[in-house]
């Protein structure tokens, strides 16, 4: 390979890392970030054997908007109207020698895993759920 060729190699991979960007990878970082509100964007449901189930606003007929504040509550949406209010905490739960960060919720009782890269809340159960939400307004 000559050094053009190897050049041209870099600069196309430096451009592929630069349009997907890393997850928040600090515990203040994802604290901080997810304060606002989240607009939903698509639900996956993805069982073993089974193709995935996408499910949009479109598709449901009906808005959903995650809204986090600073004093740790979550108030939810849909179509505009509170569906539900809980505590929420962020807990950090290594995995594999990366960062994890996990969304606990008070009522209903229950954990997500969070990720939040690029203006977009992913919020998963692990078990083949995982639901998005872009748009945070402050």
């Amino acid at each position: 390979m000559n050094k053009f060729s190897f050049i041209l190699l870099l600069f196309l991979f430096a451009g592929c890392n630069a349009d997907a960007p890393e997850p928040i990878q600090t515990m203040d970082g994802i604290k901080k970030e997810i304060i606002g509100e989240w607009n939903w964007e698509e639900t996956i449901v993805q069982h073993r054997g089974q193709d995935p189930v996408v499910k949009t606003p479109e598709s449901e007929g009906k808005t959903k908007t995650h809204i986090f504040n600073e004093e740790g509550r979550l108030i939810i949406l849909e179509n505009g109207v509170v569906l539900q209010e809980s505590n929420y905490i962020v807990v950090s739960s290594p995995s594999q020698n990366l960062p994890e960060f996990k969304l606990n919720i008070s009522e209903p009782a229950g954990s997500l895993n969070i990720t939040i890269s690029n203006n977009k809340l992913t919020l998963s159960t692990g078990l083949g759920t995982s639901s998005s939400f872009t748009g945070k307004l402050n």
